[in-house]
């Protein structure tokens, strides 16, 4: 029987990233990722593809800029979007607020990430 156990950030392993940007691994499994992430106004991640990963973006609270291929996408709280596996993205916080927003991923993309810029 799989073990259930309950998650936050407080309990969840922590990594840094970027200039001031944290992830916590909600879930880390083979078959999903769960990621509860946090970025500073003015931050921003590398335009990048996964070769074989689903992932859906979902805010929390902040706007979020998505570029997407040559396409932009503003999120607010409470939006989603999915991006397929092959299409380069890349999430910005174009504000002076913080944004924090889940990365659901299947499967993991801990070796999948491919850097375009």
């Amino acid at each position: 029987m799989a073990k259930i156990y309950k998650i936050n950030t407080q309990a969840a392993e922590r990594f840094s990233w970027g200039t001031n940007c944290d992830e916590w691994f909600l879930a880390n499994k083979p078959n999903i990722c769960i990621l509860q992430e946090k970025m500073p106004g003015g931050s921003k991640e590398e335009k990048h593809y996964h070769e074989h990963t689903w992932q859906f973006f979902y805010v929390i609270t902040g706007t979020a800029t998505m570029e997407i291929e040559a396409s932009i996408y503003q999120l607010g709280a409470s939006d989603g979007i999915e991006i397929p596996p092959k299409i380069s993205h890349k999430i910005l916080n174009n504000t002076d607020h913080g944004l924090i927003f889940l990365v659901i991923s299947t499967p993991n993309h801990k070796s999948d990430r491919i850097n375009v810029e």
